[in-house]
């Protein structure tokens, strides 16, 4: 995650370890960055360089 853009809207930055203090945060909004395996297919996905209206909603392999 890029600390500089997220300091710059005022967002906290917390992975998935630190949801739980990250639910207690009330004060500011929370941008939370969740790792994903580059092997799993996580759907919808949006292809690099693409619209909304190029999303792949299923595997077709």
């Amino acid at each position: 995650m890029n600390a500089p853009y997220s300091e710059s809207l005022r967002i906290k930055i917390t992975g998935v370890p630190a949801l739980e203090e990250a639910r207690k945060s009330t004060a500011v909004p929370v941008l939370i960055e969740f790792m994903i395996e580059r092997e799993e297919n996580v759907f919808p996905i949006v292809p690099p360089g693409n619209t909304l209206d190029n999303m792949i909603l299923e595997y077709d392999g």
